[in-house]
């Protein structure tokens, strides 16, 4: 089924980037999977303790298109997030103790990008966060582009390019939205061997207006 686009959407263009369009729909990927994982049940932490207090706000709002080689984050509160919202005085040790088995992005996504059927887990290409609310990611992005753009200014696909050789590029990637590609590209290497990343930020539109959008590129395996 087609679904609509605003013209200053930003979105998944045939499952290979983000781009704006002003054609009204068109037709969703067949092979697109919608995940949302919450942990709001009681959970086994990594040392096999049932853990019975859930953490009712985490979550893991993700899809991923196979055909296009591409995993995509909608909405990310993880579990050490927070646990470190509820109790601000938490010590790292509490805080370990406390969290499940398997809690970071790039462990989720990638448990399920490497399960799902008729799918080379290696092939993986494409990182996306469409929706940048992470303050820190966010301070980072207005200092690249010079000025505070979020709300008052459209900074459309391809955006601003970086390279992991720039400045700008490795500032990204420890940023807290660039940290799970990282995580992706160290633990997995193995499968993926090595790649040229780059990134991409730009901006997408609401109706509350503008906010950003991150795209990072793994190359070609």
């Amino acid at each position: 089924m087609p679904f609509k686009i605003q013209s200053t959407e930003c979105h998944l263009a045939y499952g290979t980037a983000f781009s704006r369009t002003t054609i009204s729909s068109f037709p969703e990927p067949a092979d697109k999977i919608n995940i949302e994982l919450r942990q709001d049940k009681p959970y086994h932490n990594k040392a096999g303790e049932l853990i019975q207090e859930p953490i009712e706000k985490s979550i893991y709002s993700l899809y991923f298109i196979p055909s296009a080689k591409m995993m995509m984050a909608i909405n990310i509160r993880s579990p050490s997030h927070e646990l470190k919202i509820k109790y601000p005085f938490i010590s790292n040790d509490d805080l370990a103790a406390r969290l499940p088995r398997i809690h970071r992005f790039s462990d989720v996504a990638w448990k399920v990008w490497s399960g799902l059927p008729n799918n080379d887990p290696g092939s993986l290409r494409y990182i996306g966060h469409d929706y940048v609310s992470n303050s820190t990611t966010e301070a980072l992005m207005n200092k690249i582009f010079g000025a505070a753009f979020r709300g008052d200014k459209e900074v459309p696909w391809p955006g601003l390019p970086f390279g992991l050789d720039s400045d700008e590029g490795k500032a990204l990637l420890a940023a807290p939205n660039g940290l799970g590609t990282a995580r992706i590209l160290i633990d997995r290497v193995a499968t993926l061997g090595p790649r040229k990343v780059t990134v991409n930020i730009f901006t997408g539109a609401n109706g509350d207006g503008y906010y950003y959008c991150m795209l990072w590129d793994l190359g070609s395996p």
